[in-house]
C-alpha cells in the first residue's frame, strides 16, 4: 500500500450514514480502543472499551499464553512436540498446511502462531496443551475468567469466525498485561519480524514492528465481521504502554490509530487522558453488542456503502494518511468471503509534524532479520526441506521439568551453542542450544 506522507487531521468523507444503517441492521458506532500503562495497568484513554467485539486473531494470544503456562506448570517443554492432527489442517487459511502427522516443536509452533497468524498451528497447539480442542477452549474460557475478562466468551483457539466468540479492547488489555507480566522472557516472541520456515519467509502483520520506535510487538487479526483489530505494546525509556485498537476498516489505518494512541502515552498528554479511568483490574463496565463490519468491508465493491466515519472515529482526532490496500491487508481469510480490504477517503486538512512522522515511519520498510521456526522432527514428511539449524524457544527464566526432571536451564548449559544472528531480540539468546537434532541438510532444488 501506499502511504502519503502528507498526513491530515482527518474526517471520513464519502460518507453515507443512511446507507450504513440500512447495511448493518443497526446504527454504526465508534470502533473501541484503550491505552493501557503496561507497568501500573492505570488505563490513560478509552473508548467503547467495554463493548463486545469479534476478536479474529487476536484470540491467539490467549493461546499462546496458555502454551507459556504449560511451559511454566512443566507440562510442556520448548522442544515437545506438536503435531498437525486432521481437525487442525481442516481449518481455512491463514495456514502453515503441513500434512496430517507432521510434527513441529512448540517453539515453532508459537512462533508460527505468533508471526504467521496460522490457524492450523492454532488449533495444534490447542491439542497439544488440552488434549483437544474442545478442552483446550474450555481451559481457554477458565482462564479468561480467572483475568478478569468478564465481555469475553472464546468458541476455537484461532478467532476465525463465530457469532459467539466475542471480546472487548479493555479484555485484550488484561490479556496482553498478563503476558508481559508474567511471561517476560518471551516478550520478544511478539516482535518477530519474520520467520524462516524451509526455504520461506513469512512476515509479521503488525506493521509497528521494526518500524515503530520501542515497538515490542503483540498481535494482529482480521475476520469480515469484526474488521482489523490489533493489540500493540511499546517500550521506551524504562516505559511500556499497550494500545488495543478494534474493527478499523484496513491494516494501515489500524496502525496509524494505535501509533498515535502509543505517542500519546509517551508524550505523557495528561489532557488526553484526564485521569478518570483509574486502574485496568477495577476499570469494568458492560458495553454494547458485536457489532457486524462484514457489508462495508465483504460485500462486493458495488454493493458495499461507504464506511460511516463514525467507524473510523476512535473517540480522538487521528492524523491519517490517504491509502488504498496492500499485501499486508491480506491476513486471515474469513472462510464466508476472500475479500476483506477497504480503502479510506480521507479529507485534507492541515497536517502536524508529529503525523507526518509518524506515518513516514509505518510506511517506510521494517527493520530486521528472520527469526528460524525450522524445529522440524527427524522423520517427519518434510524432512527434505533445506533445514537451518533451529533457534530455539529460550526459557530463561522458567524453570521447565522435562522427562528426566531436570530443569531445562541446566540441560541448555551442558548443550552447544547456537549462532543468534537472525535472532531479533539479543537479550533472550542467552540460553540458545539445538533444539532436536535435525535431518542433514541437503542441496537446494
Amino acid at each position: 500500500m501506499r502511504i502519503m506522507l502528507r498526513c491530515l487531521n482527518a474526517a471520513l468523507v464519502a460518507v453515507c450514514l443512511a446507507c450504513g444503517l440500512a447495511a448493518a441492521g443497526g446504527p454504526a458506532r465508534a470502533a473501541p480502543a484503550i491505552l493501557v500503562d503496561a507497568a501500573t495497568g492505570e488505563v490513560l484513554y478509552a473508548h467503547r472499551a467495554f463493548d463486545r467485539w469479534h476478536p479474529a486473531s487476536i484470540t491467539k494470544l490467549m493461546t499462546a499464553y496458555l502454551a507459556f503456562s504449560a511451559i511454566r506448570a512443566g507440562q510442556l517443554a520448548p522442544d515437545s512436540p506438536v503435531q498437525i492432527s486432521k481437525n487442525a489442517l481442516d481449518n481455512p487459511p491463514s495456514k502453515m498446511g503441513f500434512p496430517v502427522g507432521t510434527r513441529i516443536t512448540l517453539s515453532s509452533a508459537l512462533k508460527m502462531l505468533i508471526v504467521k497468524s496460522a490457524n492450523d498451528i492454532a488449533v495444534a497447539v490447542g491439542e497439544t496443551v488440552g488434549g483437544s480442542e474442545p478442552a483446550f477452549v474450555e481451559l481457554m474460557n477458565r482462564t479468561a475468567g480467572r483475568l478478569g475478562m468478564n465481555a469475553t466468551h472464546f468458541v476455537n483457539p484461532h478467532g476465525l469466525h463465530d457469532p459467539n466468540q466475542y471480546t472487548s479492547a479493555r479484555d485484550m488489555a488484561v490479556l496482553a498485561r498478563a503476558i508481559l507480566h508474567e511471561f517476560p522472557q518471551y516478550e520478544f516472541l511478539f516482535s518477530v519480524p519474520s520467520i524462516k520456515v524451509g526455504k520461506r519467509v513469512l512476515r509479521t502483520h503488525n506493521r509497528l514492528v521494526g518500524r515503530y520506535p520501542g515497538a515490542t510487538g503483540m498481535k494482529t487479526g482480521y475476520i469480515c465481521s469484526g474488521g482489523y483489530n490489533l493489540v500493540a505494546s511499546a517500550k521506551r525509556g524504562g516505559r511500556e504502554y499497550i494500545a488495543v485498537v478494534l474493527g478499523a476498516p484496513n491494516g494501515s489505518y489500524r496502525a496509524l490509530v494505535a501509533a498515535h494512541l502509543l505517542e500519546n502515552g509517551f508524550d505523557g498528554m495528561r489532557g488526553f487522558t484526564s485521569g478518570r479511568y483509574g486502574s485496568i483490574e477495577s476499570y469494568r463496565g458492560r458495553g454494547a453488542e458485536p457489532f457486524d463490519m462484514r457489508p462495508y468491508l465483504c460485500k462486493p465493491r458495488s454493493q458495499r456503502p461507504p464506511i460511516p466515519g463514525s467507524i473510523a472515529s476512535y473517540g480522538f482526532e487521528v492524523p491519517i494518511a490517504q491509502g488504498d490496500a496492500d499485501v499486508e491487508d491480506s491476513e486471515e481469510v474469513d472462510p464466508m468471503s476472500r475479500r476483506g480490504v477497504a480503502a479510506i477517503q480521507v479529507s485534507s486538512r492541515r497536517a502536524s509534524s508529529r503525523a507526518e512522522r509518524i506515518a513516514a515511519l509505518l510506511a517506510g520498510p521494517a527493520t530486521g532479520a528472520p527469526v528460524n521456526a525450522n524445529g522440524l522432527l527427524p522423520a517427519d514428511p518434510l524432512a527434505s526441506m533445506t533445514l537451518p539449524r533451529s533457534i530455539p524457544f529460550p526459557p530463561r527464566t522458567v524453570t521447565v521439568a522435562t522427562g528426566g526432571n531436570a530443569p531445562a536451564a541446566a540441560q541448555a548449559a551442558a548443550a552447544p551453542a547456537v549462532a543468534a544472528s537472525s535472532l531479533a531480540n539479543n537479550d533472550a539468546a542467552a540460553l540458545l542450544r539445538p533444539s532436536i537434532p535435525l535431518p542433514p541438510r541437503r542441496p537446494e532444488r
